[in-house]
């Protein structure tokens, strides 16, 4: 009973670092305003490319954290 409560905070925590890790590098991207330009017309908070955020390539690390926390979720359901 003991293994299994620590195999469940174990994945538990996996999986939200996973989630803040992409969380943080989309957000991180790039900045949403320009304070040099805060009274002009037609300044809006959107960033003037696309960021990497959402990418892949740029998140495999959150998804494996994830992945790797799912798996131990699993592992504690089955003991």
């Amino acid at each position: 009973m003991q293994a299994s409560m620590w195999l469940i905070t174990l994945g538990t925590l996996l999986v939200i670092s996973g989630i803040v890790l992409m969380a943080a590098r989309a957000i991180s991207g790039a900045s949403l305003s320009d304070p040099g330009r805060a009274g002009s017309p037609g300044s809006t908070l959107e960033p003037k490319h696309q960021t990497r955020g959402f990418e892949l390539s740029a998140n495999w690390p959150g998804f494996a954290l994830v992945g790797l926390g799912a798996m131990v979720l699993l592992a504690a359901a089955v003991m």
